[in-house]
């Protein structure tokens, strides 16, 4: 957690094992819905003094991923091909990367495999009846429906949902990737720009990084209660953890 001149405020049966870097104001207690802090201690572990910024992603892997949105790139790197429905694809990573492009994106009764990028201009929607191994999804907005199992890579330039009873395997991630400044026009709506559902599992990655020009309040990463994320979570704006993390 990054200095912000602010504690960290801990309710319920919150708890944090292992390396913590926190502000220099520390951690106190809360309440939520009436619920305090139950646990004995607030860090079972070694705590540190956090610094004003977060590591920085760096600036390869921030390169490539803006450079995926790029048409002119994307155009010169890639085979590409036109997204159809019942499609079953196997791509060697040994071969350049398969693309397929759309508007919007229903995958279902799908399978997608190996080196493949589907990209929409709007959106992409992942139904539980598409089966999906390391591929990577582009698309402003992407919403992987209840009970999608598989293991692959979204990125979102706004938005990102999982719904409940999801299994995204190791090496999976999902994140929302917009670093230019702009407004946070979601402010009003107070709904998150990736959301994790109850029940659901992801093991990998899950970022975000954008930026704003005005401070933003509401909460931009939510986890629900009994989701969990085996890996590591990179936020650099508001999280509203009630889930668990591992990592």
């Amino acid at each position: 957690l990054m200095e912000n001149h602010r504690p960290l405020v801990m309710a319920w049966h919150t708890k944090i094992t292992g390396e913590a870097y926190l502000p220099e104001r520390g951690v106190r207690w809360g309440n939520i819905a009436v619920h305090s802090y139950y646990n004995h201690r607030f860090v079972y572990g070694n705590q540190h003094r956090s610094r004003a910024e977060l590591p920085t992603i760096h600036e390869g892997v921030a390169a490539h991923v803006t450079a995926l949105f790029s048409d002119v790139l994307l155009d010169m790197l890639f085979d590409s091909m036109e997204l159809g429905p019942g499609l079953s694809l196997v791509r060697s990573f040994q071969k350049k990367p398969l693309l397929l492009e759309a508007e919007n994106a229903l995958l279902t009764q799908m399978s997608l495999q190996g080196n493949i990028i589907l990209r929409a201009s709007q959106r992409i929607r992942v139904t539980a009846s598409c089966h999906l191994q390391d591929v990577l999804l582009i698309a402003p907005e992407i919403f992987i429906e209840e009970g999608v199992e598989g293991s692959f890579q979204a990125i979102a330039s706004e938005r990102i949902k999982v719904a409940q009873h999801c299994a995204l395997r190791y090496p999976s991630a999902i994140a929302v990737w917009n670093p230019a400044m702009s407004t946070d026009e979601s402010e009003i709506r107070a709904t998150p720009d990736i959301e994790i559902a109850e029940n659901s599992y992801l093991g990998g990655i899950v970022l975000y990084h954008r930026n704003f020009n005005t401070p933003s309040y509401r909460p931009h990463i939510r986890i629900a209660e009994t989701a969990q994320i085996s890996g590591t979570l990179y936020c650099t704006q508001n999280l509203e953890l009630k889930g668990r993390i591992h990592g």
